[in-house]
């Protein structure tokens, strides 16, 4: 009987602390699914400034 009560305790703290990993996990997507939206608006709106791709071995600029 308290074999079973100490690994309820536990499994309850081990639950307890994986919400918790969790719960932080989902607020950083949420924080960077943020960061995106803005940067996409930023680059639809043309309020960014436009992006070069420079290859640093040759400094020639990259043409897709």
């Amino acid at each position: 009987m308290e074999l079973a009560r100490r690994e309820l305790e536990l499994a309850e703290r081990e639950f307890a602390r994986a919400r918790a990993i969790w719960e932080r996990a989902r607020g950083e997507v949420e924080k960077v699914e943020r960061m995106k939206g803005m940067a996409a608006h930023r680059i639809a709106t043309g309020s960014a400034a436009a992006l070069v791709i420079t290859c640093h071995a040759c400094m020639q600029r990259f043409h897709p």
